[in-house]
């Protein structure tokens, strides 16, 4: 393996379905749970996701750790079935509501309708995560200049907002304040 021994690597599990929404820093409680959407929540704790992994790979690359992000897939659990069961795309907490606003997000359309690819049972949804952390062939990536995202362990493009260095670094403060500690990095 090409990886140097004293490498260190960060692998975050995220979601493509980040392109729901960004981090809506002015009311990141969806105002105390009254204005809370499940799917725009989860697509801002994806987003956080990159943006974190964005943070990380900026602040630490030079010290010769490496952040990678990723989608594991979809895989074939009681949480995926209850999810792909709502169907109706009237209902915002359905899953073609939420396919929908992702779509909307992507200039070009990508990713495409057809989600059969990212599909997988739960054995195979560790192969993207495994990929990015063994893989020699991602030595010396990093965001914001790469996508830092992989799905079905190939590079995949991330929307401008997702890897804002600006936004990143003001989630990791935002994240302080919430824990109470500062870390530096």
């Amino acid at each position: 393996m090409a990886w140097s021994s004293s490498l260190v690597l960060v692998v975050n599990v995220a979601s493509t379905g980040y392109g729901v929404g960004d981090v809506a820093f002015d009311n990141i409680n969806f105002d105390e749970g009254k204005t809370y959407h499940p799917w725009k929540a989860y697509g801002q704790s994806k987003t956080a996701n990159i943006l974190f992994t964005t943070y990380l790979s900026m602040h630490l690359k030079s010290k010769g750790i490496e952040a990678f992000a990723l989608q594991p897939g979809m895989p074939q659990t009681n949480l995926y079935k209850h999810t792909i069961a709502a169907t109706d795309p009237n209902d915002p907490a359905s899953f073609p509501a939420a396919f929908a606003l992702i779509q909307a997000r992507y200039p070009d359309g990508a990713p495409s309708g057809d989600l059969k690819e990212d599909e997988k049972t739960v054995e195979t949804a560790s192969s993207t995560p495994l990929f990015a952390a063994l893989s020699p062939s991602l030595d010396g990536k990093e965001a914001p200049e790469s996508t830092c995202f992989l799905r079905n362990c190939v590079e995949f493009p991330v929307l401008d907002y997702a890897k804002n260095p600006e936004d990143a670094a003001k989630l990791w403060v935002l994240s302080e304040k919430l824990v109470g500690e500062k870390f530096e990095i």
